[in-house]
């Protein structure tokens, strides 16, 4: 995770990215939702006061640490996906694109 978190801090503080808006996918979602059950979040991240057992708990916590990395408040557009539920995909892609054309949208007026 840690790993993670600074690869995702290298790309969005990297100047030529520096005026765009990123899409963060949270991929595996079900693996991720079972693992949450087997073992305690708490262990790996001893600051997470809420409930171990909650994968939406831990997930929106997890994305808040992404998040953090950011020092000059870009925009973001986080999404948890599985990817091999091509439902739960197409509606997120869905929702990204529309995302991303509405904030095109806004700032052209």
């Amino acid at each position: 995770m840690e790993e993670s978190k600074q690869l995702f801090k290298q790309v969005i503080e990297n100047r030529w990215l520096a005026n765009c808006s990123f899409i963060l996918f949270l991929n595996k979602t079900d693996l991720f939702q079972e693992k949450v059950t087997k073992s305690d979040f708490k262990n790996y991240y001893p600051e997470f006061e809420g409930d171990s057992g909650n994968h939406e708990e831990v997930g929106k916590y997890i994305e808040r640490m992404f998040l953090q990395q950011d020092q000059k408040k870009k925009q973001f557009f986080p999404h948890f996906i599985c990817a091999v539920d091509k439902d739960n995909a197409a509606r997120v892609f869905e929702s990204t694109k529309t995302k991303i054309i509405e904030a095109k949208l806004d700032g052209m007026f």
